[in-house]
């Protein structure tokens, strides 16, 4: 089962700056968001002094199960984005705007006292205790009365750290949830649980733990994908368990607006936050006066631009249907789920302030905001309501039959209506699709959520049938060669109180991550043996290359387990034509080689090439693995009866994909052939040889045309005097050349290539511009990457890259320029070069 409609991690730079000042920041987000695989983005902020078309410059991370939290800094300023002392609001500040401080049950302080929040979120947080208690000691708080970590499942062994390293990971997520839900409700438990990735499966598996671990009435999910059809499967997952007390799942809307993060002109709102049965959270900028008064909001939004400069998400769901809370009190449609249902602070700019030893560790203090800000906080104010609600002898609320209803039933005056601001829609009068209902008097809101003993008991939705769960899939053997079988084994496949039917095997076929059932090869259902279930699964006919295969279990009531995964190598033989002469030679460029052999004694092999005139006799074969791109010409010389059959690929002689050929049907002493030879590629060279004939056969190889520089991305065009020529590439799919220039900090990226050849003998300035992380490395001379002759070089920065850089060279007519920008390994977008 899998998110559909996957976003890809990108970074949403304000275009505000006319004249910039450089700032390195370290951006991580999440997958395969998973922008985290860029290191050491540049971001340009808008220098002081200058006007800017914005007020903000900030840094934007969106992706599927993506955290949804964004980092400030204010233009024109030198207040930075990270310090060594706190940036941003303060717990008191936004404790006293919105009424938290106001609180109470008779004589006891709503504090959240006897709740446990549940957050949910990926990958180790190293220093989160540490964090959180230097967060407490900061602002006079104390620590929780239990925080408690586990993982997905449950296990006291936490799963590893973000793979991206530190730099603003999923570190800084998880800092932001437990600070601020904290900060929110300091006399409530706090239980974090951390999936193994941000994969959907890990994800959805992590908050079956959570909603089923005892005294969790609030989970708070700071991360969201694209909606889908097929959604609705998860939707079980946001009830509360038969026996449990009542659980309220609320969820981030976004922080791209009205708009899909990956398209940002196409409308669209992000699950769970679409879920019927998650309370969805917008988010607001928030003004206060000296005094921490609350004074104002804006819906916060860049308008139609929100999409990419950010801003709250909100929307209509072209998935699911309204939910009856909402009737009457949407007017934006009749029919569809509206998003969001309420909102809280996210504007980075009124963001608050996080500590992250983590990802910052010499300057931990952050400024944050995002609807990541505004979901954990509303988390601790349904666990101060939670807490009234038990003293007032009342279950604590379920989020889709409890606290979602009430919150459409609330009186207007128990919120802020936030009528100004847009985020791609309007804020107005009353329910908005930007800050839903509005942000919460909080003071008012808990008294009315948390009713009196007068009110009926929430009821307790219906459990949700028993779930199977797998643990693990394994290949054995991890590798194996073309034609041969591998055995799959789902292992650990359970199900409490129920009956697992049956495991199904799946190839992944189709070309995007994750199982599809539609779409994906079925390998077949497999045989159990105890609680483990198998089945072998050939490789006949596949290519050499990694595969990805999945197991999902069902049950007796055809529930589905979550998704789990394997993978598989596979190798192609490298098996040579049967013969009884063969040789092996490097040929380098201007070079050959002479071989010889004999088919003395040979035998005849089906469907080996032979002489037209000569059916009988046996070929000669050599094998050569060419190790350059380029032209090769072969030669027979030294007997009077050897003709070149041709040049043939693959695995053996039944199987043979003919190169060139040159069978001239009477046979003569020398013959030749061209063909061009593929780096890497092994060919298979015949000669014919009459039949028990014996004698010798030299064949010469040699490489006649120069090999090419090598790359992923070339582009050719004439550049004549007082002219220029744009060029865009990209990097994506590059692969590392040997001794390839490089930008002297990016050790492992690959260059994107540009060959020019001069019309004219004449001074020509080459510059890069129109992206953000490229470097002009050089310009160079020479036939092949290992082999190059520098002419102007350009690398000024050694430790980082810049905007734009140029060289001069004196160009001389009919000389081939190779021409070297710098790209971060994996990173998308385009280059512009100009020459003139």
């Amino acid at each position: 089962m899998s998110l559909n409609n996957r976003k890809r991690s990108t970074v949403i730079l304000n275009k505000a700056a006319i004249s910039c000042e450089i700032y390195r920041v370290v951006i991580e987000g999440l997958e395969d968001r998973r922008l985290l695989s860029v290191a050491l983005p540049v971001i340009a902020l808008p220098h002081a002094g200058h006007t800017a078309r914005a007020s903000l410059a900030q840094v934007k991370v969106t992706n599927v199960e993506t955290p949804n939290f964004e980092l400030y800094h204010r233009a024109g300023s030198s207040r930075p984005l990270a310090s060594t002392a706190p940036v941003g609001m303060r717990p008191a500040a936004v404790r006293h705007a919105y009424g938290f401080d106001q609180v109470s049950f008779g004589s006891v302080t709503g504090d959240g006292s006897g709740q446990t929040i549940a957050i949910v979120d990926a990958y180790n947080a190293p220093n989160i205790v540490a964090d959180l208690h230097t967060f407490d000691t900061q602002f006079g708080l104390a620590d929780p009365p239990s925080f408690t970590r586990i993982g997905e499942t449950g296990s006291s062994t936490l799963p590893r750290n973000d793979p991206s390293g530190p730099g603003y990971s999923w570190a800084l997520e998880t800092s932001l949830d437990v600070e601020w839900a904290h900060a929110m409700a300091p006399k409530a438990n706090i239980l974090l649980v951390l999936a193994n990735s941000a994969s959907d499966s890990d994800l959805f598996t992590a908050i079956n733990t959570a909603r089923r671990y005892a005294g969790v009435s609030a989970i708070s999910m700071s991360w969201g994908g694209g909606e889908y059809s097929g959604q609705s499967y998860y939707d079980q997952f946001f009830t509360t368990p038969s026996g449990h007390n009542g659980v309220t799942f609320l969820a981030s809307s976004g922080d791209s607006g009205s708009y899909d993060a990956s398209a940002t002109s196409t409308r669209a709102v992000e699950y769970p936050a679409s879920s019927p049965n998650v309370v969805a959270v917008g988010g607001t900028r928030l003004n206060v006066d000296s005094t921490s008064t609350y004074v104002s909001e804006s819906a916060w939004g860049n308008g139609t631009s929100s999409g990419m400069y950010g801003g709250a998400g909100g929307g209509l769901s072209t998935v699911v249907s309204q939910p009856s809370y909402q009737r009457g009190v949407v007017t934006q449609s009749s029919t569809a789920r509206a998003v969001p249902d309420v909102a809280f602070d996210a504007d980075p700019a009124s963001g608050v302030s996080v500590v992250d030893s983590y990802d910052s560790p010499n300057a931990p203090w952050i400024q944050v905001g995002g609807t990541s800000l505004a979901a954990p906080m509303w988390a601790g104010l349904i666990a101060v309501a939670n807490q009234g609600r038990v003293l007032n002898g009342l279950g604590t609320l379920d989020g889709a039959t409890g606290a979602l209803p009430k919150i459409y039933t609330l009186p207007s005056s128990d919120f802020h209506d936030v009528t100004t601001g847009n985020n791609g829609y309007a804020a107005g009068a009353g329910y908005d699709l930007v800050t839903g209902r509005g942000t919460p008097i909080v003071n008012r809101v808990v008294r009315d959520l948390a009713g009196s003993t007068t009110v009926p008991p929430v009821v307790v939705v219906p459990p949700s049938p028993p779930t199977p769960t797998i643990g693990s899939l394994s290949a054995s053997p991890t590798s194996v060669v073309t034609g041969t079988s591998s055995t799959l084994t789902a292992s650990n496949v359970v199900e409490t109180n129920g009956t697992i039917s049956g495991v199904k095997f799946y190839r992944e076929s189709n070309g995007t991550s994750g199982l599809q059932t539609g779409t994906d090869t079925l390998v077949g259902t497999g045989t159990q043996s105890g609680t483990a279930w198998t089945i072998a699964s050939t490789t006949s006919g596949f290519s050499a290359g990694n595969y990805t295969y999945y197991a999902v279990a069902s049950d007796a009531s055809n529930v589905s387990s979550n998704v789990v995964s394997a993978g598989l190598t596979v190798t192609t033989p490298v098996s040579t034509p049967v013969n009884n002469a063969f040789a092996s030679a490097t040929v380098l460029t201007g070079t050959s080689v002479s071989v010889s052999g004999s088919n003395a004694n040979a035998t005849k092999e089906s469907g080996e090439p032979s002489h037209a005139g000569n059916a009988g006799g046996k070929s000669v074969w050599w094998s050569w693995t060419a190790p350059s791109a380029g032209k090769v010409t072969l030669t027979t010389a030294g007997s009077s009866f050897d003709t070149l059959l041709g040049v043939y690929t693959g695995s053996s002689v039944s199987a043979l994909t003919t190169i060139a050929s040159n069978d001239d049907l009477s046979g003569v002493v020398t013959s030749a052939l061209t063909f061009t030879a593929v780096k890497g590629t092994t060919y298979r060279i015949a000669v014919d040889g009459y039949s028990a004939a014996t004698g010798s056969i030299v064949l010469n190889l040699s490489q006649a045309v120069a090999a090419a520089v090598t790359n992923d991305s070339f582009a050719n065009a004439a550049v004549l005097t007082g002219t220029s020529a744009v060029w865009n590439g990209s990097n994506i799919g590059a692969s590392k050349e040997t001794n390839e220039p490089r930008h002297a900090g990016n050790a492992g990226g690959a260059s994107i290539w540009f060959t020019w050849t001069a019309t004219s003998t004449k001074t020509v300035k080459i510059h890069t511009h129109g992206s953000s992380f490229d470097t002009l490395l050089g310009v160079y001379t020479g036939n092949a990457v290992g082999s190059l002759a520098t002419v102007a070089s350009n690398d000024d920065d050694p430790t980082g890259g810049t905007l734009t850089s140029a060289v001069s060279i004196n160009a001389v007519a009919g000389q081939t320029y190779r021409i070297a920008v710098d790209g971060y390994a994996g990173a998308s977008g385009s280059v512009a070069l100009s020459l003139s």
